[in-house]
């Protein structure tokens, strides 16, 4: 049978020999059964046991069961040395792929770096080729030549045509200069002259005055001041009702200018004498100037750069948009710097109404969040303008915002103290820390009432709003809105009628007739006799056409400088004998001099 099987199994792989085993072996355990049964039945017939049954013995069905089972294992283990030969060979053949992989990975990299170094090499060359040749050109180009022009020559090394050059141009420029000098002094003579002959007839027309007789006519001029006062204060809200109270108070129906002014002249000259048209017109110039000034105090509005902020303001309100605050911020600041140049010039009622009403316009422009804080900071750096802030108090307010953004809808008490706080600091606005005081009441007031559950809609939006209320600010505080203050001994250009009314009121001036026996020459005349002998030598002043003097300014300059250019003041002081500080020419006459100056320089 083990021969038989051997023949069967011949050239065939063991897992094909391990199946044919398993078959003949199945096949004689099935023999092996049978022979079991037949046996327990011929027991239980009482047939004796036999150990053939049909033709086979059970002795050489076991030993071949047996022989089966060991050739089976052998051809196991055979399969099971093959599998181990066979996988020994897989992780040699793998271990052989990638060591040639590496090896072509190595070559491949030794390739690439040979590469690498010819390209470098190359380029060094090339480098070092450009070099050569540039230090070539330029040392040609550093070569003097006298075809050279006076700049090449200085850049090659050699300044002695630079220096020839620039001696000429020097003393082309100090020729004009020297003209312009010049001229600028002739013009500054004659505008000095025409001032001073001026000057002189008006001083010269001046009389002992009734100074009580004089308040009590110069008492509608007081309501003019007290209407200047009230015009300070006044909010510019509407433009033409404004417009239409200050014309009430300047119109003819209510002051008779005309009798005014001849009503002060007379008693300006001595016993209620007709005075001559010099007076008059003096009169009639300053309230014309009062009634200009307070015209232009309510016609700001008209001016292009409160146009061109309104609409920046409106189309902020429209959009709430930060992008319009640098340019809201660049305009607000020129309104500033006009308004002051007014003030500083002397018309101080134009100059601060322009301030009152760009405080007002700057008030509506709410911005708020950290956001905003960066946007204005930027807005004010970038276009140069002037820092009215601390660094620290501005850094503290933003970083306290940006994490009040970033908390939840109910946010920490201390977190929004912190906010408020560092917003105090910062704008130190009494009024705005009062409502921000409000604002977290409410916010601290919400927060217990949901004592830690959580909020519905309603309340999320009401807390955010809060929040957004306690982190608001206006642009107000970024603009300089304080008045200027004009420098001591500057002289104002419009007219005050509370200054003359107080230098009227220091006069101490006693009409005194002189003594009958004391010689004329006995003892010094006082200062109103001085001048009421003066004014009979010449008793009217014939006044022609005012004279129309140009500003002190050079003829080359240009039409820009003319325009935006402020002109100098002229301040001139005269002084007489009589040092005597009552005197009318220690206070009243310098007074006068420097109105009348200005006002011509105007």
């Amino acid at each position: 049978m083990s021969s038989f099987i051997d023949q069967k199994t011949n050239g065939l792989s063991p897992v094909e020999r391990l199946k044919v085993t398993d078959k003949y072996l199945a096949e004689l355990e099935g023999v092996l059964s049978s022979m079991d049964e037949i046996a327990s039945l011929r027991a239980k017939n009482g047939q004796p046991a036999s150990d053939e049954v049909g033709g086979y013995k059970r002795s050489s069905v076991v030993n071949m069961i047996a022989e089966l089972k060991k050739q089976k294992n052998a051809i196991l283990d055979e399969i099971d040395k093959n599998e181990r030969a066979a996988a020994k060979r897989i992780a040699e053949e793998r271990r052989a792929a990638e060591e040639s992989k590496k090896q072509a990975v190595q070559n491949a990299a030794a390739v690439a770096k040979r590469e690498a170094e010819k390209t470098a090499a190359e380029v060094a060359r090339k480098e070092a080729e450009k070099a050569a040749s540039a230090l070539a050109a330029k040392s040609e180009q550093t070569a003097l030549s006298p075809k050279d022009s006076a700049i090449e020559s200085f850049r090659k090394g050699d300044p002695s045509l630079a220096i020839e050059g620039m001696y000429t141009g020097l003393s082309m420029d100090i020729e004009k200069m020297r003209d312009d000098i010049l001229q600028e002094m002739k013009y500054t003579y004659k505008q000095d002259m025409a001032i001073y002959d001026d000057l002189s007839e008006k001083i010269a027309a001046i009389t002992p005055i009734d100074m009580a007789a004089l308040e009590e006519r110069l008492k509608p001029l007081q309501a003019l001041a007290a209407l200047a006062e009230r015009l300070d204060n006044l909010q510019p809200i509407n433009y033409d009702e404004l417009a239409a109270k200050v014309a009430e108070k300047v119109t003819p129906e209510n002051i008779d200018y005309d009798e005014l002014a001849r009503r002060v002249a007379s008693v300006m000259a001595a016993n209620e004498a007709a005075v001559g048209s010099m007076q008059l017109n003096a009169v009639e110039k300053k309230i014309d100037s009062v009634q200009n000034t307070l015209s232009g105090a309510v016609s700001v509005k008209q001016l292009p750069e409160f146009k061109k902020l309104d609409s920046l303001i409106a189309e902020y309100l429209r959009t709430l948009s930060y992008d319009h605050i640098p340019d809201i911020l660049v305009t607000a600041d020129a309104i500033k710097n006009i308004a002051n140049r007014y003030i500083l010039s002397g018309n101080a009622l134009r100059g601060e109404t322009m301030l009152s009403d760009l405080r007002m316009r700057l008030t509506r422009v709410n911005v708020w969040g950290a956001t905003a804080l960066t946007a204005v900071d930027d807005a004010i750096r970038s276009s140069n303008l002037p820092v009215l802030y601390s660094e620290e108090a501005f850094a503290a307010f933003r970083d306290a915002c940006r994490e009040f953004e970033q908390s939840s809808a109910v946010a920490d008490d201390e977190l929004a103290e912190r906010v408020a706080r560092s917003k105090n600091v910062l704008f130190n606005d009494a009024d705005q820390h009062i409502m921000d005081r409000d604002t977290l009441s409410e916010l601290m007031a919400l927060g217990e009432e949901l004592a830690g559950a959580a909020p519905d809609e309603q309340q999320v939006k009401d807390l955010t709003q809060l929040k957004k209320e306690l982190m608001s600010f206006n642009l107000s505080g970024f603009i300089d809105l304080v008045p200027a203050v004009p420098e001591e001994g500057q002289a104002a250009s419009s007219v005050d009628t509370e200054t003359i009314l107080d230098a009227i009121r220091h006069i101490n001036v006693t009409v005194t007739a002189p003594s009958a026996e004391a010689p004329a020459a006995a003892a010094p005349l006082t200062e109103s006799a001085k001048l009421a002998e003066l004014s009979k030598r010449k008793p009217s002043v014939a006044v022609g056409k005012q004279k129309v003097l140009r500003p002190a300014v050079s003829a080359k300059d240009n039409k820009t400088e003319k325009t935006d250019q402020p002109l100098r003041t002229v301040r001139r002081s005269i002084k007489i004998n009589d040092e005597n500080p009552d005197s009318l020419s220690k206070k009243l006459v310098e007074e006068l001099a420097l109105k009348i100056a200005n006002s011509r320089v105007r």
